[in-house]
Order: structure tokens, then sequence, then C-alpha cells
């Protein structure tokens, strides 16, 4: 493991986010292009927000004002302010224009702060919203909330600037949001709302501008299973939003944005642009939104399925589910799910899950067997004899939700069951993996990274090593390309990634003075090594620091006159004595973690 970089450079975020696919209908030209490639956002301040994407309304501060605009495009939108806010104040000099939205928590105990943007705008058929913001200090607030109102109800989400005096964006992707009430779907919009909450008495504001969508590719729709949301038990509302954020975030990692949309939204005119419905976990769906399934499958629509199977599928899915096995029915479990060879390409060969149960399914009456895809193993990695994933002429369906989301093993899985349906989705991923750079790097793209390194190789030649790495990497990419591998492509990829990130760490010269910590939860240290290996392994890895958990509620790893002693403790000894004694004989510094 290589050094952190210093704090002026970016934080790395390994998560893939490869080649977009743009909507033309949303966005196109210049805009698209700044999508695909990555911008590298500025030190100075700025004195305008500068937009890079087409906007759906032009802000106003009045009513009279927004009639006399009402002949421009983009139309215009009313700001208005809610429960006592300040009225908004147009800010000068910007293009387009922006409005600062004072927040008086010195003089006023409201919880926060709120202003309105009443719209009527179907959100079908994108990813979300976006805007310019900018704040000097957000230090008395407690946080931020977009809103947006539907029905009876709202979706909602909270987001969090970094408030450092610059112009930034702001992205609310639909799959953040949760639901407030009883909204109607993303097809009835009537308002936008922002929240700053109180948390602190000082007065402070903020400035916004630019509203635009996120556009997404409409080809694909991942189905929340929000009907009834509210007398769903409170476990079932997480499990709904969890699963419906994870499949839409796996996605996004491989530059694929799918339309989130509520059970309530599917209709026939929004499903004839799509190609794959994806549901996935939807406990309750509602008699209308099974039978337009029903119809998008037999006129040549696509769905993927996950764990329930609602009776109303059962033609258009060619399945049927019969019923549940759980974990601790089955010796081992069901930990890991394994692909038949050669039966999905792009599939990993094995993706861990640990699920806690299964659906049991059979073909529908009238229907041909299912075609099995891929098997539950156990803990032993034995074939439970329990399929986990099964296609149909018209279907996927996997067994149980997707777990898997920390490791690229899910996201390929999701992606190979895509691109069973839409096989060309493949060699877009591929061809935009090998044409951007999605790393956080400093640089426009691969080739931009690979020539701004070259010049450490004569004083770090560890450097040299590892960019050879990256264009080596590269280069088995293209060739995959060319025999169309396309999940080799990916995998070669990564490899490039991760060399080209590895040249760029070791070419910042370390600081003598980094704190470089890692937490250890367990006062024992990792697994059975105890502390002395513990702390060896991580002072060999670059850390100068460990924050160990001494002691919590009920427990200490030291003999505590206040607090009843870990098991480890009587077997081992004193676990600080261990961990001290370790820090100093291997130059590690120990500070102690105690959950009060």
């Amino acid at each position: 493991m290589t050094c952190q970089p210093p704090p002026t450079q970016p934080v790395f975020n390994w998560r893939r986010q490869v080649g977009r696919r743009i909507d033309a209908a949303v966005l196109t030209g210049a805009a698209a292009l700044a999508l695909i490639l990555p911008t590298i956002p500025s030190s100075a301040a700025q004195t305008a927000p500068g937009i890079d994407y087409p906007e759906i309304f032009r802000l106003h501060g009045s009513a009279s004002a927004a009639r006399a605009d009402a002949s421009r495009r983009p139309p215009p939108a009313l700001l208005q302010p809610v429960s006592g806010s300040p009225l908004p104040q147009a800010v000068p000099d910007t293009h387009p224009p922006a409005w600062r939205l004072s927040c008086r928590f010195a003089s006023d105990s409201a919880a926060r702060a709120a202003w309105d943007i009443p719209v009527k705008i179907d959100l079908r058929g994108v990813r979300g919203i976006r805007f310019q913001m900018r704040a000097e200090d957000l230090s008395s607030v407690s946080y931020l909330s977009f809103h947006f109102k539907s029905g009876d109800g709202w979706y909602t989400a909270e987001f969090s600037p970094r408030g450092d005096g610059n112009w930034e964006e702001v992205a609310i992707a639909k799959s953040q949001t949760s639901l407030e009430g009883e909204p109607a779907g993303w097809r009835e919009i009537s308002a936008f709302r922002i929240s700053v909450w109180r948390g602190a008495a000082r007065d402070t504001e903020i400035e916004i501008a630019g509203f635009g969508v996120l556009p997404t590719d409409r080809r694909i729709a991942v189905v929340r299973g929000s009907h009834n949301f509210r007398q769903l038990p409170p476990g079932e509302r997480s499990s709904v939003l969890t699963y419906a954020r994870r499949l839409a975030d796996l996605l996004g990692e491989y530059g694929v944005f799918p339309s989130l949309v509520e059970e309530s939204d599917l209709d026939r005119s929004f499903l004839r642009r799509v190609g794959v419905v994806i549901l996935p976990y939807n406990p309750q769906l509602p008699d209308a939104a099974g039978q337009a399934l029903a119809e998008f499958a037999e006129h040549g629509g696509r769905l993927i399925g996950f764990h329930t199977l609602p009776g109303s599928l059962n033609r258009a899915a060619g399945l049927r589910q019969v019923g549940l096995r759980r974990a601790v029915e089955q010796e081992g479990g069901f930990q890991s799910i394994a692909a038949v060879s050669g039966a999905l390409p792009g599939a990993p060969p094995r993706v861990g899950q640990n699920s806690w149960n299964i659906a049991l399914y059979q073909a529908a009456e009238g229907e041909s067997p299912p075609r099995v895809l891929a098997r539950w193993l156990d803990g032993g990695n034995r074939d439970t004899g329990y399929p986990a994933l099964l296609q149909t002429e018209r279907a996927l369906w996997l067994s149980h939700v997707l777990i898997n989301h920390e490791t690229e093993h899910g996201g390929r899985l999701l992606l190979a069951m895509l691109g069973r349906f839409l096989p060309e989705l493949w060699r877009e991923i591929a061809e935009a993996r090998l044409q951007t750079l999605n790393a956080k790097l400093p640089y426009a793209d691969f080739n931009d990274a690979y020539r701004s390194l070259r010049p450490y190789r004569a004083t770090r030649p560890e450097v040299e090593t590892w960019l050879g790495q990256a264009a080596s990497a590269r280069m088995a990419g293209y060739r995959a390309l060319a025999r169309q591998d396309y999940s080799a492509v990916l995998h070669h990829m990564d490899r490039a990634e991760q060399a080209l990130a590895e040249a760029f760490l070791r070419s910042r010269p370390s600081r003598a003075d980094e704190f470089r910590a890692a937490w250890c939860h367990r006062g024992e240290g990792v697994g059975n090594w105890g502390w002395s290996r513990t702390v060896r392994h991580l002072r060999a890895s670059g850390f100068n620091a460990i924050i160990a958990n001494i002691a919590h509620p009920g427990m200490a790893w030291y003999q505590s006159r206040h607090l009843p002693v870990a098991a480890a403790v009587v077997a081992k000894g004193d676990q600080v004595a261990q961990l001290t004694r370790a820090g100093s004989e291997h130059g590690v510094e120990v500070h102690a973690w105690i959950m009060v």
C-alpha cells in the first residue's frame, strides 16, 4: 500500500464511472462532451456559475418579472420564499442569473430557511436534477435538502456542498431520494424546494443558479417498489429504497445511467422508449403496473427481476414463485452465486452474497422450463442444488436481491444480465472505458496523465515501472476490444488505472508530518494476528498511526476498574498494553478510541 496523497490532491474513488450514453433528446453537443470528459475544479473563486448543460428554466424573484420573460427560452420560473424565509436577491454580473438566499438563523428560531420553485414537469425520462451553488460559510448549517413536490407528498434528498466560496455543481439523483407523504410519481412534479437547516444561531447565505437535468439512458428503467410505501413495515421501506439505489449506482459506475421511476409512473407512453425494465425489489407491485409491464413484455420489452416475483408478471416472465428457502434451513447457507460456465458472457465466475433466503420458482403454466445461468453455493463452495439466476424468453430473474455492491463482482453480474438483452451495451461501455479516465486524477484523460507523469521517471524510477504496467494493460484492453471480449476490456482497464494511480502517488513527495492512520474496531487487532503482527503489517504498508477501539459500554480490552473485561484479556492478557508495546517497537502512534 502506498502513502496517501498530500491534502492538495484529489481523493481517489475506485468506483468505476465509465463512458456515458447521452439521451440526445436531453443533451447534445458540447454539453455531452463535458459530461464524458472529467473537469478539474479551479482553486480560484468564480464570478459566474458558467454551466455546461442546457437550463430547463430561468429563475426570477418576482411573478411580474417572470411574466415579462415568458416569451424567452428557457422558460421563466419563480423563486419564492417558504414560511417567512427572506426574499431572494439577484446576484449582479452573473450569467446565467444567480440568486442569493439568506438564512437568518441569528434572529429567527425557525428550524430551516426554504424556497420553492413551482414547476410542472415530467421527470421520468431523466436521472435527476442539477444546479450550481456557491456558499462562503456553512458552519451554521446542519444540512441542506432538496425536495420534489409530487401529488400529496415529496421526494427528498440531503446534499452536502463544499461551501468553500467557489461555484460547484450539485447533482440530485432520483435514486438518492426518500419519500415523504404520498407522492404521485415523477411525472407529476409540481415544485422544487431547497431547504437550509439550522445548525447554529449565525446568519449565512447561499447562491444558486443554472437548473438543468441529469441525462439518462432511456433504454433502461429501474422501477422502485414504492406502492403503498407508508403501509410497508419499516424494514421493507428501507429495502425498497436501498436496492433500487444500489442497482442504479452499480450501473452508474460503468457509465450506464438508467431512468429511475416509481411503480405509479409505468404506462404505455413511458415504456414505449424503454428496452429493459429492472425490478430490484418490488414487494407490492400494483395491478396497473403489472398490466403495463405485461403488455411491455408482450411487445418485445424485457424484464430483469430480483427475489419477489409478483403474480401479475407470471405470464410475462414465464415463471411463478412457489416458495422461499431460508438460509438457516440449508446446511452452509447461500454464500455465493456461481455462474454456469459459458451461460452468461461477462459474468464473474463467483459473486459473494451471503443471502438469508432465496425464492423458489417454476415455469409458468404453458411455458418452457427456464434455463439456469447461475447456481447457489454454500459456505464450503458446494452446489446447494438451487438455481440462482434463471432465464426465460422475456425475463432474467435472480432468486434474491443483489447484496454484493462493495466489489466489482456485483456490478459485473448486473452488467452481464443487462447485456443479455442489450448486447450493444457491452461494446459501448468497453469503447468508452478505453478513452476515459475514471480514477480521480487531475488529468483530462489517460493520455494526458501518461504524458504528465513521464517526467518524474528521472527522479523516481518506480514511476516508470508503474507507467509501463499501465500502458501494457491498456494495450491488452485494445486487443480485447478487437476480438470483441468486452468484459476483458474492463478487467484490463481496471489494472491500467490502478497502475496509473500508483505512478501518480509515487510521483508525489511524502510529507514528513503526514498523519496516516487506520481504524481498528476490535480491541485485540486483526483476526487472530494479535497486536504485534497487526501493527507491524500497518507500518510495512505505510501507516504511522492506529486508532483502536479499546472500550465500549459493557466491555474493555484492558484491566478496567469500571467495565467487564473482554474474553481476550482473560485469555491473552491486557490488550492495550500489548498494543502500546507494538506501537513503540514499530514506530506507530497509538490513539485510544473509546465509545462512550
